[in-house]
């Protein structure tokens, strides 16, 4: 709904944070909603430091100075995706298709 009327929502395909020097597995729920909605993907990489838990990785950003890079990639259009019959094996190549986006933008790799 809120895609439809032209809102932005933010969903973290990997589904965790990743200390990783690669990309985990993304989850299909992204490549869902696009093409429910009829709508682009703009990708995002986050890179900052972190922690092995969560308040691990607070903590590390409030006591001492981090940089946080974030970068912005082209939108992705999953045109080649849309008008097929919706089923698992389609939303696991649209979401390569994503993360193959996202990827340069985290300086991380992508195997996927």
């Amino acid at each position: 709904q809120y895609l439809r009327q032209g809102q932005i929502i933010c969903n973290f395909i990997e589904g965790a944070r990743n200390p990783l020097s690669h990309l985990l597995r993304g989850k299909t729920g992204t490549a869902r909603l696009a093409l429910y909605a009829n709508v682009p993907v703009i990708p995002v990489g986050i890179a900052c430091p972190s922690g092995k838990t969560f308040m691990k990785s607070v903590t590390n950003l409030i006591a001492e100075r981090k940089n946080v890079t974030v970068k912005f990639g082209p939108a992705i259009n999953l045109e080649q995706f849309r008008g097929k019959e919706l089923d698992y094996s389609l939303l696991q190549d649209a979401t390569r298709e994503i993360m193959r986006g996202i990827a340069p933008l985290t300086e991380k790799v992508y195997v996927g």
